[in-house]
């Protein structure tokens, strides 16, 4: 199998450079990251777990920087979507609980 053009390797390679970049506090490089791989068109069927992964990151990233409405956004597209939502500990509440912190921000 050739890993340069197998689609889960290149996800799962894009998530760990964002997440490196996340975990050095290099937030804004991270989003960057995380939304080039999001942008990679043909691996959902394939990858959908890593893509919610990818979602997870770049909410969580964007928060970090104070952009709390594009955090919600990314944060509303893995809760209640798919069962992987349960994985990164999120729910309804959860999202509810981020808009309210968003509010009181502004």
């Amino acid at each position: 199998m050739n890993t340069a053009t197998d689609p889960l390797a290149i996800l799962q390679a894009y998530l760990g450079k964002a997440d490196a970049l996340y975990n050095l506090s290099e937030y804004k490089e991270a989003i960057e990251v995380y939304k080039e791989a999001l942008n990679k068109e043909g691996f959902e069927p394939i990858a959908q777990e890593i893509i919610d992964k990818l979602h997870y990151g770049l909410a969580w990233a964007h928060l970090k920087e104070g952009a709390f409405k594009e955090a919600i956004d990314e944060f509303q597209k893995i809760v209640g979507v798919r069962p992987v939502a349960s994985s990164f500990g999120l729910n309804r509440k959860d999202t509810s609980r981020i808009r309210k912190t968003a509010k009181s921000a502004q």
